[in-house]
């Protein structure tokens, strides 16, 4: 498994009342790996900030194309709510389960006592809608009780949701699909994923951000996600690039800007292709795929620093 298929989710939380959504399609068009999170609180539902209207939410469920990876964050008394079997709470998760998106439940266990058999028992009703708790201090005994589940996954935050950044990160819990948050976004990304994919050792991971992501006003912000998004893109491609690649990208999309036919090897396009660079037309046709054109500065800058 390379590089880029071991990071399974990037993903962005806090979209609100005021997201596009026909902006997050647009953005999940160029950079599949993202994953949109929605939170949701009953008590927070609407009131501005980050925790969008119920109509939202549904709306977005329902409309969004199928390629757009959503995931809901359920928190507050929705998590109770839901293993009651509130009919608000549990409309979003099937809305969610039913376009194959994720649901993530944020509790405090040591302070909030959540029912785990409860919880044992929603995986088994949904056995295929993956179900993500909070991994820390607070919930130290969460996975160990949940972890037969083949649909339960966790995520390290060891802040509870705060973004506070850490000094280090931790090895995936044995046999549990794990994701990585805590103080993520544009300005440290690409270093923090590096040590992020050297923490994960080979394992399958995600990495998730919500903080950094808004503006002062407490709205989300698309350019910090789309910045995001594009540092995480760069950093993977430089990590899982040979220098004959990048060479080899960057002279393809020189010979797209002449037009006059390129001349990289038939052999080196098949292996830009299978790093989702480049697309096959047929009868010897490729074209630059919207990633290539995403990252080609930062490859041409990696070029340019190592002659």
């Amino acid at each position: 498994m390379t590089t880029h298929q071991l990071l399974t989710h990037i993903t962005l939380t806090g979209a609100d009342d005021h997201t596009n959504l026909a902006e997050l399609a647009n953005l999940s068009e160029r950079f599949p790996l993202v994953e949109w999170g929605f939170l949701y609180s009953p008590k927070r539902q609407g009131h501005g900030g980050r925790y969008p209207s119920v109509a939202t939410l549904l709306n977005a469920f329902c409309t969004l194309p199928d390629t757009v990876r959503v995931a809901l964050h359920v928190c507050g008394a929705g998590v109770p709510n839901l293993l009651a079997n509130e009919a608000e709470v549990t409309g979003l998760v099937e809305a969610v389960a039913a376009r194959g998106g994720r649901v993530q439940l944020n509790f405090s266990q040591s302070r909030d006592g959540i029912d785990l058999d409860a919880l044992s028992t929603l995986l088994d009703r949904y056995p295929s809608l993956k179900v993500i708790t909070q991994h820390n201090d607070a919930n130290e005994g969460v996975w160990k009780r949940l972890c037969g589940h083949a649909n339960y996954v966790a995520l390290f935050d060891s802040s509870g949701g705060r973004g506070v950044e850490r000094s280090a990160w931790p090895a995936p819990l044995h046999g549990i699909h794990c994701g990585y948050a805590g103080g993520l976004g544009p300005d440290n990304l690409a270093m923090e994923l590096t040590r992020i994919r050297a923490a994960a050792s080979g394992h399958p991971h995600w990495i998730d951000m919500e903080g950094k992501l808004r503006t002062e006003d407490d709205t989300f912000d698309l350019q910090r996600a789309e910045a995001c998004l594009l540092e995480a893109m760069i950093s993977l491609c430089l990590d899982w690039m040979s220098p004959e690649e990048v060479r080899a990208a960057v002279r393809f999309c020189e010979t797209c800007d002449d037009d006059e036919g390129y001349d990289v090897p038939r052999a080196m396009m098949k292996r830009l292709e299978a790093l989702g660079l480049v697309v096959d037309k047929k009868f010897g046709r490729f074209e630059q795929t919207s990633l290539l054109l995403d990252i080609r500065e930062a490859l041409e800058a990696e070029i340019t620093a190592a002659s």
